[in-house]
């Protein structure tokens, strides 16, 4: 099952992109993983409208005993993992993702990358 949505770029996106990641996982009776599956996808989506800009397009799929949840921007640049400090306001959303995630990484598409990370059901 794959579920799939179109995001403006905007202070809105990280919120409607948790709603509808919460909606299909509890649909599709995942809803155990929904609060970190949550987390995560707002990580995600924050990332890419800070700091790529365009139409995104976030996936949320079952994935044998996992979720894996995916966003797409038209920037080609990859995201990297920083040590934020305590003053730091950004920096801390690839950490995030990787506590709660199974797993997380990156994929080049054309026009842009895949950034995806896998929560186990189980």
């Amino acid at each position: 099952m794959v579920e799939q949505i179109r995001l403006a770029v905007g202070p809105e996106s990280p919120a409607q992109a948790r709603r509808f990641v919460a909606r299909h996982l509890r649909r599709w009776h995942h809803g155990q993983i929904a609060a970190d599956a949550e987390l995560a996808t707002s990580e995600l989506v924050t990332n890419a409208v800070l700091h790529a800009g365009g139409p995104l397009v976030l996936d949320v799929e079952v994935d044998g005993d996992g979720v894996v949840i995916a966003v797409q921007d038209p920037v080609e640049a990859l995201p990297e993992p920083r040590a934020a400090g305590p003053a730091d306001a950004n920096g801390r959303g690839l950490g995030i993702i990787s506590a709660v995630a199974s797993t997380w990484g990156v994929d080049r598409i054309p026009g842009g990358k895949r950034v995806w990370f896998r929560i186990c059901t189980h």
